[in-house]
């Protein structure tokens, strides 16, 4: 009988370490995935992967366990949203149960085998070493199957374990560069009139419709969050190939695989979701409404001040300004940031 089996263990203590020459230095910690393909070889690899995390920690990186996060990019993702430098992939090739008789008894024999490697993944990934461990075992029948295959799970994670540590032993800290990325998020689709409210309360309305510049989305970078876009200081992304995404209510989800390198800028045209389009729209008819050449009463005027901070307060950023008494302001400007 053969069988494959999948189990993952995802791991993570992270050490910092002192930083060289400007760049900052990435302490070790590893994510242990173990994989097969049959279901059957499902509870042999559920007691493989805590066994064999637990002895690969001896080479000082630290190991821990948890489910599958799916394909190998999304492993890298969930590992490294944890805080794992190191992925470590062992599958599961072989394991078989056959019986036997010897000196006129019956016996079982069961061997498994797996192979494994180590994953770089702190920066760009890259392999870091590879290997293959194999173990059997002869037992009475009387040793029921289970107990057997707990104790060949043992033996094999103690083999490929000690491998496994000792190539974690040798893996270096990390150097990965931090680089700061300027964020602008536009709205796609979003847009307001220019319009101006002179000293005497009377509207001028420009033909040019202005794109609006976003405020308040959550900037997250391989699953890590990392803060909230538009900000004073741009955000600072570790360098190399890296999933970013950008979120808040109101707008679709983007997301984006960037390749994060010196004078890289991001400026996506976002796209407000349905409920979020109806309700911009519900916010903007007054000033939308507004005539060119059309005189405000104060209460108007006080209205318009009222939506352009209703704007701000919701992550619009404008320029809107607008002040009932004309004589503190002789002229008040509307428009979005350019």
């Amino acid at each position: 009988m053969r069988l494959t089996a999948l189990c993952c263990l995802l791991a993570l203590a992270f050490a910092p370490v002192p930083a060289e020459e400007g760049q900052p230095r990435v302490g070790r910690s590893a994510a242990l995935v173990t994989r097969s393909l049959g279901e059957g070889g499902a509870a042999f690899a559920a007691q493989l992967g805590p066994r064999l995390a637990a002895r690969a920690s001896a080479g000082g990186v630290a190991v821990a366990a948890a489910e599958p996060a799916g394909d190998e990019r999304q492993q890298i993702l969930a590992a490294r949203s944890r805080g794992a430098t190191l992925l470590v992939e062992a599958k599961v090739t072989s394991l078989a149960a056959t019986s036997a008789t010897l000196l006129g008894e019956e016996r079982r024999r069961m061997s498994a085998s797996l192979s494994w490697r180590v994953l770089d993944i702190a920066g760009d990934t890259d392999l870091v070493g590879s290997g293959e461990a194999s173990e059997s075992s002869l037992a009475d029948t009387v040793v029921g199957a289970e107990e057997q295959a707990a104790g060949l799970a043992g033996s094999l994670a103690e083999k490929a374990g000690a491998q496994i540590a000792a190539r974690l032993a040798g893996a270096r800290p990390a150097v990965v560069a931090q680089l700061p990325v300027p964020v602008r998020v536009l709205a796609d689709g979003l847009s307001l009139p220019a319009l101006t409210v002179g000293p005497d309360f009377r509207v001028a309305r420009g033909k040019e419709e202005l794109p609006l510049e976003m405020a308040g989305f959550t900037l997250t970078c391989d699953g890590v969050v990392v803060g909230t876009v538009p900000s004073e200081r741009a955000p600072e992304l570790p360098k190399g190939l890296r999933e970013v995404t950008l979120s808040r209510g109101g707008f679709e989800t983007w997301t984006a695989r960037v390749d994060v390198r010196e004078g890289l800028r991001l400026e996506p045209a976002i796209r407000p979701t349905a409920e979020g389009l109806a309700r911009w729209r519900d916010q903007v008819a007054f000033l939308r409404g507004l005539e060119d050449g059309a005189r405000l009463t104060e209460a108007e005027a006080e209205r318009v001040r009222a939506a352009a901070a209703m704007l701000r307060n919701s992550g619009f950023r404008t320029n809107i300004d607008v002040k009932v008494d004309a004589k503190e302001l002789p002229e008040t400007v509307v428009a979005p940031a350019r």
